[in-house]
């Protein structure tokens, strides 16, 4: 591909320094017509030991003209690198539809009864566990009818760093069902009271009896 131009680089003069008036045009021109069409004409004088070097530029020059020609033309018919639109909030798309997504799955997970907070979304992978409000434990409580206390279940587990023994809680649903089984079982009766203790004296009456018999 042909360029409208031809690069005359500062290095040249020491190289035509020693020419003369008519060996220097001859050498321009020749760079001209070699640059516009392949053929540099008939070089007579001693610009003919010069020409090689100028001549390597010059291609040089020209393929790298036509590899950066190259890359723009199929830049131009992919029409370039989309840029990433940006709402008046500042997010990408893909930050957006990211966020949409976990808003969607969030609201899809809530109000299904006990399969609520049980670690795992509907796809099969693990969620975090959040700890329940007062509120969400008095609801679930008055659902089930069980009477327990949710202020103080909340309480109980806060202080505890919403943990089950040394595990962290996954279900806080389960736990109110425990607290629920357990506060269902009868209390252990106390042992009957054993009476009186007898008396040193007494003990020593009893066996001196028993020696006499």
């Amino acid at each position: 591909m042909a360029r409208d131009f031809v690069c005359l680089y500062h290095s040249y003069l020491d190289a035509i320094q020693a020419l003369g008036d008519a060996e220097r045009g001859r050498l321009m021109t020749a760079m001209l017509e070699y640059s516009l069409t392949g053929a540099a004409g008939e070089l007579g004088g001693n610009e003919k030991f010069i020409w090689p070097l100028i001549k390597a530029q010059i291609d040089r020059d020209t393929a790298k003209y036509e590899t950066q020609c190259k890359r723009n033309s199929e830049n131009g018919k992919t029409g370039g690198r989309p840029k990433k639109r940006k709402n008046p909030l500042g997010f990408s798309e893909s930050e957006k539809s990211q966020g949409e997504g976990e808003g969607e799955g969030k609201g899809k997970g809530e109000g299904k009864g006990e399969g609520e907070g049980k670690g795992e979304s509907p796809s099969g992978s693990v969620s975090r566990f959040a700890p329940p409000t007062v509120a969400q434990v008095a609801a679930y409580c008055a659902e089930r009818q069980n009477g327990i206390d949710p202020q103080r279940f909340v309480d109980f587990y806060a202080s505890k760093g919403w943990k089950v023994g040394r595990e962290p809680m996954k279900d806080w649903k389960a736990s109110v069902r425990t607290w629920e089984h357990r506060r269902d079982q009868p209390a252990p009766s106390a042992p009957a009271p054993s009476g009186r203790r007898p008396s040193f004296a007494e003990i020593a009456a009893k066996l001196a009896e028993e020696g006499r018999s």
